[in-house]
Parts: structure tokens; sequence; C-alpha cells
């Protein structure tokens, strides 16, 4: 059964919880979220470029005791989420959608040395 509850600000569904800050600066608008999921801690920075994409950028993450190629645990060492260029997200909500599936195949990949790749839909 999946549930939603939305308390000040902090978005809980099913085992993961998720709290969205928003800042504007002189850059532009920066959107961070934390996201706990099966215990472990995530927080994403989601960035509007030139080009008019969200950059997801993974700040806060479980630490990687396998191999840090982007190939197999999907991001880089400058902790962008690698995202297929034909993929990237144009809205807030679907770079969100990515980088919860990226958190869910983070945490598959740290468990069994495995990311579950191939093609997937983000719903938003």
């Amino acid at each position: 059964m999946e549930w939603l509850l939305v308390l000040g600000g902090v978005l809980l569904i099913g085992l993961a919880v998720i709290m969205l800050i928003t800042e504007i600066n002189a850059t532009g608008r920066k959107d961070e979220e934390q996201v706990s999921f099966d215990g472990w801690q995530f927080q994403f920075r989601y960035q509007r470029e030139p080009q008019g994409h969200y950059r997801i950028d993974c700040l806060t993450r479980p630490r990687n005791s396998r191999s840090t190629c982007p190939n197999k645990c999907h991001i880089y060492a400058t902790g962008e989420v690698c995202v297929d260029d034909r993929h990237r997200p144009r809205t807030l909500a679907k770079a969100r959608a990515i980088a919860r599936f990226f958190a869910r195949g983070y945490v598959t990949y740290l468990e069994t040395g495995t990311f579950p790749n191939g093609r997937q839909k983000v719903r938003v």
C-alpha cells in the first residue's frame, strides 16, 4: 500500500522521505532535496542549465566501496548524476524523479554490485 503525507515541507512516500528546499540567488534558482531511501541518506541539488535542462548533483550519498567508474555506479567524480544526453530533464519534476530512480539504483549497486540498467520510464 502506497501512502503520501505532507507535513511542514516534508513529503513522505512509502519508505522514502523527501524534503525540497528552494534557493534563489544571483546565479538563478537552485533546488535541493534530501531523500532517505531504505535508511540510506541522499541530498540532491537541481540547477537549471543555460541549455534549458536540469543538472542533477548528488551532494550526499552512502560511501561507495565498489567501483567508482561512472559506467557502473552512474555518478561522476564531481557528484553529477550520469544521465544520457538525450534524456536530460527539462523540468524540475522530471529531474526529481530521475534522482529518486538513481538513489534506488545506487542502493542496489552498493548491495549487489550491479546497477539496475535498462530502459526506464520516469512518469511525472
